[in-house]
């Protein structure tokens, strides 16, 4: 994946700023259907941080890497989706 379609981290650090790093994990947490998988959460890692552990309280951390399919960041909300069309539940990018 060349460096412009990389998806941007979507951490959010408490001050308002964003991290600089990108998505190099994807995992779908769901039921798998006959069709595919149906996404019930979905958890990004970073390439700078992984998961961001220690930065805020454990549960502050997995709650701003852990998302709602709807609730996704919209500059990587059609991506990560996408990527799910593959019927894989998990992506390392």
């Amino acid at each position: 994946m060349e460096t412009k379609d990389k998806m941007r981290c979507p951490f959010v650090y408490k001050g308002g700023k964003r991290c600089e790093g990108h998505v190099t994990r994807v995992k779908a947490f769901g039921p798998s259907l006959d069709d595919g998988i149906y996404v019930k959460k979905v958890r990004v890692w970073c390439s700078l941080k992984d998961n961001h552990e220690g930065t805020a309280s454990t549960w502050e951390s997995k709650e701003r890497m852990e998302f709602y399919p709807d609730k996704l960041p919209a500059d990587i909300h059609h991506p990560v989706l996408a990527l799910f069309d593959r019927g894989e539940r998990e992506i390392i990018l």
